[in-house]
Order: C-alpha cells, then structure tokens, then sequence
C-alpha cells in the first residue's frame, strides 16, 4: 500500500499542539431518549461504530511518525470501538452546569497519539431526560466541515450510505525550485492581500498572553432563524456570519467593560472552508483557509457595528482574500523557511486577537437511536498569545455560540456569553 502522508495542512496543525495547548475539537450532542428500554447508549455507540468504520476508514487510522518527510496515517492495530467510546462516570444525571464543568475538564485532556485522534464521552443521563455524547476530534484529523461529515457517517441514524472515498496518496509534484518562483510571482501580484491581512495593528490584545492547561467554556443559543432576519433588516448585502462576528464583538466589548479595559478595535481571524473546491467533497482532512476582520469593539451602536462589519468582509470576499492567502501558504509551504515564517506572522497577536469560526451543521432533523437531536454544541482550541476562541454552528433552528478561554486569562467567561445574548437582544430590538 502506498504510504499515505498527511497533507502540509494536517501537518502544521498537528505540529501547534505543544505545551498547554491541545489540538481538538470538542462537540456536545444532546439528544432526547426515545421511549422504551434498551441497552445503554455506550453500547450501541460501540456496536454502531463497529459497523460503520467502513464509511470513514480515517477513524480507524493513527498517526505514525517519520524521520524523513511529514508523519503518515497507518492502520490503529487490534482498532476497538470500545477503546474511543467511553462512559462518563457520574452518580446522578447532570444538569446544565455539570454538563459544562464535565467538557470543560475533557476539553482540558488531550487526546493519546497510538490510538485514531478522536475520542466519544458518552453522558447516559441528563437532569429531565436525554442523553449527551462528548466528541473531541483532533484538528490534524478533520476541520469543523468533515467533523460534521463524521458525525453523519458514525453516529447518526440514517440509512445505509456508500463509504466515502479515501483521501488520494501523495503523488510528485513540481520541483521545489519550480513552486519557489510560482509562489513569489504569487506574492509580488499580492500586495493589497498582504497588507489587508497580515499587517500589524497598533492595538495591544486583552487575550495576548501566555495560556496554561485549564480550560473554560460557555455557551449562547438564539434562532437561526432571528439571527437571518436581522441581518437583512439592516441591509439586503449583510451574512449571517456578518451578525455572528457583531454580536460576538458586542459580547467581547461588555465584557471588557465590566473590568473597566479600553474598547479599542479588535481583529478576528475568520476561517473560511475551501472544501466546495475539492474534487473529493467526501475526503477527511482540513481544506480552509481564513480572513482577517476588524472588529469595532468601541462602537456601540449595535447597526452601526454591523455595517461596518459588513464592510469589511464584502472587501475581502470581493478581493478574494482567502484564497490568495491559501495559495501562497500553499506554495511557502514547500519552500522553506518562507512559509513557517508566513504562519508565524498569521498567528502574532498584533495581526489578530482572536479567532471566530461559524460552521454549518445538519439542515435537517437528526435522531440518534431514535432521539431527537436539541442541541449541538461546539468548541474549538485555544492558541498561544491566544487565549479566547469562539466557535459557532447552526442546527436544530437554532444558532449556538461555544467560548473556549483560559480563565486564568479570561475571567467570568460566562459574563461575556451573557454579554453575547444581551447584545443579540439589543440587534433585534434596533433591527425591527
């Protein structure tokens, strides 16, 4: 069998996970229990798994390292679905809050190397009925679109579907001194990408500093469907994503003013998926790229934020910022220094404060054993320099915002969560 590598995406984000800093996802499904007995959830989550591995031969695959060239996927000897599936050892059911407390610890635990990069805590009892499943998924593994596509595959209930395709082996590809001078003819067409994205603000970062092994997380839920509303309330151009970035720097600003900390402008690093651009549209793996926004946190008139958001991304998306940016990240990344050295200036806290992500969930109606899904909620790992990450999906009519902090950096996460429903009210309110 040819060696399959991970890809130069896979490969840097594997390689971020060092320290403090952990490299998964975390996804809380809750779900309603259909009526009747039967075995527990942990069970049948196993004997599902087992059954269906097939369609998503990645989930059986660990990572092997190399000494020559970028670390390999290789099949997980002796795979048991017992060792990924667990349950969550509680006496009693959990509320709300104990919920939070047990993903806030599991988003603090990182994931074992010689077993598949993912891991399901299974909850067997919720405080008023149901069931909650906890999945982490390594970002080397999948981004926030094929963690999705997992999810189907292995853990809804569905009919049966064809197994995906597997992600293509590395094949030879241009020389390296052939992608140099591509790439820098790349960059040298470029400059107005270059400055719009990855030039250095004045502003220092609230969340700029160094992040320890604890983990906080918080959690918002509004309808998707007011959410759309108001942003074409307020103008016919104006995205969903442009209201999740509005009210999320609405959060951010009551938060800081709660602790009495300058409302200066922030810049969020907005990742955008490329994935409608693979051939493959079934292939694991991460296939996005990003943009930079800036945030007018010190403007409180919650419309006038909005429009000045919208601005900003319609600037990029008409200029094609994200794919520019993963065009040249793509070609840096096979020569040399240039690329890490592009990665490092991404990642300084003076080129951007703090990240915002918005993946779109199941459309439809989910049921796991026979029970509804209400709510998918959905985290991301922090960074170095990087201490507050919002992530957020939509599914079930509604619209769920997940914060992941340091609280030793971030204090009273919950504030800024408040902080987030408060200002999604204060929209409505002007939008109507």
């Amino acid at each position: 069998m040819p060696i399959e590598r991970l890809s130069a995406d896979d490969n840097r984000i594997l390689d971020l996970e060092r320290g403090a800093i952990a490299g998964h996802t975390l996804k809380v499904i809750v779900c309603d229990r259909a009526s009747g007995a039967g075995p527990p959830i942990v069970e049948r989550l196993r004997h599902r798994i087992s059954e269906r591995i097939e369609r998503v031969p990645r989930c059986r695959q660990m990572i092997k390292p190399s000494r020559v060239g970028r670390p390999s996927w290789t099949e997980c000897p002796g795979f048991d679905p017992a060792d990924q599936v667990r349950r969550v050892d509680e006496p009693r059911p959990l509320d709300a809050e104990a919920l939070r407390l047990t993903a806030s610890r599991l988003m603090a635990e990182r994931l074992p190397r010689d077993r598949p990069l993912w891991k399901v805590d299974v909850v067997e009892q919720l405080a008023g009925g149901g069931f909650a499943l906890i999945v982490r998924t390594h970002h080397a593994m999948a981004d926030g679109v094929t963690t999705m596509r997992m999810a189907r595959e292995l853990f809804f209930d569905q009919a049966d579907a064809p197994a995906p395709s597997m992600p293509a082996p590395d094949v030879p590809g241009p020389s390296a001194a052939t992608r140099l001078v591509s790439t820098a003819r790349e960059i040298a067409g470029m400059p107005g990408t270059w400055r719009r994205e990855l030039s250095r603000s004045g502003s220092s970062s609230p969340f700029a500093a160094q992040v320890g092994a604890k983990r906080d997380l918080a959690f918002v839920a509004a309808p998707l469907g007011r959410l759309k509303s108001m942003g074409k309330a307020v103008g016919p151009h104006v995205t969903l994503n442009d209201v999740v970035l509005a009210v999320s720097a609405g959060g951010i600003r009551r938060w800081l003013e709660l602790r009495g900390d300058a409302t200066e402008g922030l810049r969020a690093k907005v990742p955008v998926s490329l994935h409608n651009h693979d051939h493959d549209a079934h292939a694991l793996g991460n296939h996005d790229s990003f943009m930079f926004v800036d945030l007018p946190v010190g403007e409180s008139d919650p419309v006038r934020r909005l429009l000045a958001i919208n601005a900003e991304t319609a600037d990029r998306k008409n200029h094609h910022d994200a794919e520019a940016l993963d065009a040249m990240l793509r070609g840096l990344h096979e020569t040399g220094g240039w690329g890490r050295a592009v990665e490092r200036r991404s990642m300084d806290p003076r080129v951007f404060t703090v990240n915002i992500s918005n993946v779109p969930g199941p459309r439809d109606e989910v049921t796991i054993f026979g029970g509804r899904m209400r709510r998918l909620l959905t985290v991301a790992e922090i960074a170095e320099m990087h201490a507050l990450r919002i992530s957020v999906v939509s599914a079930c009519g509604q619209m769920f915002f997940g914060l992941c902090a340091d609280p030793e950096v971030v204090p009273g996460l919950d504030q800024m969560a408040s902080g987030i429903e408060a200002e999604i009210a204060e929209l409505g309110r002007a939008a109507a």
